[in-house]
């Protein structure tokens, strides 16, 4: 068996972590239907009480922390998917770097806004 191919069957290709990438892709993406479901029918319940209800509705521990599990598994899979995009279709290797740094640092950006937002409400 040539070394080329084992790489490839045991998931291990140039960057030696794909497995593991789409393994976190559809795991993130499993994840994220249980957790956008529940997010849009909180978000429903809150909208009930206008802005000072949906303040407090959300401000509630375990609905921030719901919210808050759901903002950091949804950035991250929206991460991920972005990563397999740059890294097909942009072929300059400086232009590849700095577009993955900046998908990453704004995706941890956002998380750590929507966070520190759910945060101020507690």
């Amino acid at each position: 068996m040539s070394r080329s191919f084992e790489s490839q069957v045991r998931g291990l290709g140039t960057a030696h972590e794909g497995l593991h990438h789409w393994t976190a892709q559809r795991l993130t993406a499993l994840a994220n239907l249980p957790l956008i479901t529940v997010s849009l029918l909180l978000l429903c319940q809150a909208s009930k009480g206008g802005y000072e209800g949906a303040a407090s509705f959300i401000g509630q521990p375990l609905v921030a922390a719901w919210f808050g599990l759901t903002l950091i598994v949804a950035f991250y899979h929206a991460a991920l998917g972005l990563q397999v995009v740059i890294e097909d279709y942009v072929s300059a290797k400086g232009s590849k770097i700095a577009l993955l740094f900046l998908v990453r640092f704004l995706a941890a950006l956002c998380a750590v806004a929507g966070l520190a937002s759910l945060i101020s409400l507690l």
